[in-house]
């Protein structure tokens, strides 16, 4: 693992994540998962639609990425569009094989109590 890769996880671990983000984004070589640390920081910073757009990205060179799917349907959940949710957290289940039933009926229960 890069030293800067590490460094910045280590920071994003102790909340300093602003810093972090700088670290990430100088990384001269960033793949599918590092450019999900960078929207994921994002997301906790507030910048939605920043994160949408960097997580668009990678399921765009990378449509298996599961993560970014969750991710995404995570972040369309909090903003209340439910139908995009939904459809992202089903997408999971063809980016893996992994079954993703529990977690979407949990999702769905949460939803439901709110």
């Amino acid at each position: 693992m890069d030293r800067n890769l590490y460094k910045a996880h280590q920071l994003w671990e102790n909340g300093e994540l602003e810093e972090a983000l700088v670290l990430l984004e100088s990384l001269e070589e960033k793949d599918s998962d590092t450019l999900l640390d960078i929207a994921l920081i994002y997301f906790e910073l507030g910048k939605l639609d920043t994160a949408e757009q960097i997580i668009g990205k990678i399921i765009m060179v990378d449509t298996k990425h599961a993560g970014a799917h969750y991710s995404l349907a995570t972040i369309y959940d909090e903003v209340g569009d439910y139908d995009n949710a939904i459809e992202f957290f089903a997408e999971i289940g063809n980016t893996t094989k992994v079954n993703v039933f529990d977690s979407f009926k949990e999702w769905m229960v949460n939803h439901e109590s709110n």
